[in-house]
């Protein structure tokens, strides 16, 4: 299980990583479709994430895995929380409020995972 952990903790950094440069990057450019291409890119390293959560914490999860899953998580809803922000300020001339909507969903559907990750957390406390 730890060389599980290990390896996730490696595609978690670089996909933060990935995600840091991209933003880095496309904030230099101005075009409101450069801010549309961003927020697509958000979405698309926030959808990996979860992604990679779920995979963590598929058959009997650990503490570890747990934890690692609740980071995953936490970042993805970042990213797509930023993507939110992006579409809102770019406004209905460019994106539609069921996209909005969907990023908005997706940054709750975030929380309501990690809450249960803590959840899984403090029963594996207290059956020690």
């Amino acid at each position: 299980m730890k060389g599980k952990s290990g390896s996730m903790r490696r595609v978690v950094f670089l996909a933060v990583i990935f995600l840091a440069v991209q933003t880095s990057l496309s904030y230099s450019q101005q075009s409101p479709q450069a801010y549309m291409d961003q927020a697509v890119s958000n979405i698309k390293v926030a959808k990996t994430l979860v992604e990679k959560a779920n995979s963590v914490l598929a058959g009997n999860p650990g503490t570890e895995d747990l934890k690692t899953a609740i980071y995953l998580y936490a970042e993805a809803g970042r990213s797509f929380e930023e993507s939110a922000r992006i579409f809102k300020a770019l406004g209905p001339d460019y994106v539609s409020q069921s996209d909005i909507d969907g990023c908005v969903k997706a940054v709750q559907d975030c929380l309501a995972a990690i809450e249960r990750c803590k959840g899984g957390l403090q029963r594996l406390n207290q059956s020690r």
